[in-house]
């Protein structure tokens, strides 16, 4: 891969992917325990909202960004191959945009308003997430018209 901007999107999704996945197996940073933890990075003290499977599951979609990157990085000759890129680039561009301006013009997190993700969801989490969808738009694969029916 010798394209910066994909190769730097395939890092952090990996490393954010790798990081649920230490959070499925048991690991509390950036809190010291379950509790804090969960206060940091969901919002809540409930530790039961996300366990080994849902910290798993999402490791799993954070690990299935990355393939689709890596497949939008490669020359795309077949249909199959060809919907996986555009359309999973198109998938992971909205996810990551929503969920990226979604503290600035929504009141969805305002349950986490008395916990540490409130501030570090606006600070860091958030515009991560924009920073990725821009990422992906700019390294949107190219070719898309020739799959497109005339």
């Amino acid at each position: 891969m010798t394209d910066p901007i994909g190769l730097a999107l395939v890092v952090t999704l990996a490393g954010i992917g790798l990081i649920h996945l230490a959070w499925a197996l048991g690991m509390n940073w950036p809190g010291t325990d379950p509790v804090s933890r969960a206060a940091f990075v969901v919002g809540t003290t409930n530790v039961a909202l996300l366990g080994f499977a849902g910290w798993s599951a999402i490791a799993v979609c954070f690990f299935a960004a990355v393939g689709v990157v890596w497949i939008g990085q490669q020359p795309i000759i077949h249909p199959l191959r060809a919907l996986v890129a555009y359309g999973g680039y198109a998938v992971l561009i909205t996810v990551f945009g929503l969920r990226g301006l979604a503290p600035y013009i929504t009141h969805i997190f305002d349950y986490a308003r008395s916990t540490p993700f409130y501030a570090l969801n606006r600070r860091y989490y958030a515009p991560l997430c924009i920073a990725l969808a821009t990422g992906l738009i700019v390294d949107f694969p190219t070719g898309l018209e020739e799959f497109l029916p005339n």
